[in-house]
């Protein structure tokens, strides 16, 4: 279980910090956490609304990094860990290959 509140104060911190391509991240990561705040999230849960988001593919994979990051930071036991780990490796095999696409695209 993740307290998105603690994450969101961290995240709040960082807003002023950045500019460009990574505040977009930031903002991206911010205005999700906000949307879950006041209560524990389970972590492939709260990827799973980051990368369900009308945001760009680049700010939607920086932004599962940064709550990576943050996860961790913020001390995890290494059961949950294992168990987050497995869930994004699960995601990364059902993603196409990008040779896939390229040679649907010609």
């Amino acid at each position: 279980m993740v307290h998105v509140d603690k994450m969101l104060r961290l995240v709040s911190d960082w807003r002023p910090l950045y500019e460009g391509e990574r505040q977009k991240t930031v903002l991206h990561v911010h205005n999700t956490l906000e949307k879950l705040s006041n209560q524990p999230v389970e972590l492939p849960t709260l990827y799973d609304q980051l990368l369900n988001s009308p945001a760009d593919d680049q700010t939607k994979r920086d932004a599962v990094k940064m709550v990576r990051v943050l996860y961790h930071t913020l001390d995890v036991n290494d059961e949950e860990q294992a168990a987050n780990e497995a869930y994004l490796k699960e995601l990364r095999k059902k993603r196409k290959p990008l040779s896939a696409v390229v040679k649907k695209l010609k």
